[in-house]
């Protein structure tokens, strides 16, 4: 690919997108429609729950009897990839706890003209939950390092489910609730941390989890 040439791939002029758009948004709020994908997609959910109940049994004595093959290790094809969930959130949790015990000492944040460290900027986020119930949220208040030493809260504290970063059904039509699952614990500030390049680490953390994740892929084939 020559630097700077533009690619010349086909696309539809001005019109024909925007009458396909228009097209789009109109079946869109047909209500007429709406009833009957309901109905159609209620009568294949009901043949599919049909079709586990006849088969289910059957097919699992199928999946058995096919040697190095299960749901993690078939191929798989996504067209939607982001980096920043590429990982499962027990590997994101693994990689949490690694970096506080590991590099908790290390500067990872700068609130104004403040450097914090990893343990700090964890331990600011425990304060304001036990103070009130909820983590800061871009709580920007300046906080003394040696108050959250005296909290005496370790790696050991973190959970899966306090991580919260698996979208569950109550994501669904709601993108508002599925981009805060972008941010460990609910915190945007881990989240520039641990999942993204432009911070004060140059992405040095999401580099490392990534390249962990290759990892992983590169010695199970076809694992997705």
């Amino acid at each position: 690919m020559a630097v700077e040439k533009p690619m010349d791939f086909p696309y539809v002029n001005l019109p024909q997108f925007i009458n396909d758009l228009n097209l789009m948004c109109a079946m869109i709020a047909d209500g007429p429609l709406k009833s009957f994908c309901y109905r159609r997609l209620s009568y294949l959910t009901s043949k599919f729950q049909l079709h586990v109940l006849l088969n289910e049994l059957r097919e699992l004595a199928a999946q058995k009897a096919v040697p190095h093959r299960d749901f993690y290790n078939i191929r798989k094809v996504d067209t939607h990839v982001h980096a920043a969930s590429c990982m499962n959130q027990k590997h994101l949790l693994r990689f949490i706890k690694k970096m506080m015990k590991m590099h908790s000492e290390d500067h990872v944040f700068k609130q104004g003209d403040k450097l914090m460290t990893l343990e700090e900027v964890w331990r600011m986020e425990w304060v304001y939950a036990k103070q009130y119930g909820c983590f800061s949220r871009g709580f920007d208040q300046e906080f003394d390092g040696k108050v959250f030493s005296a909290m005496n809260i370790t790696a050991y504290d973190l959970s899966v489910d306090m991580l919260d970063v698996h979208a569950d059904r109550n994501t669904f039509h709601r993108f508002d609730k599925f981009n805060t699952k972008y941010n460990p614990v609910g915190e945007s500030r881990l989240r520039e941390i641990f999942l993204k390049t432009d911070n004060y680490i140059g992405g040095q953390y999401f580099a490392e989890i990534l390249k962990e994740v290759m990892s992983d892929l590169e010695e199970s084939k076809y694992q997705n």
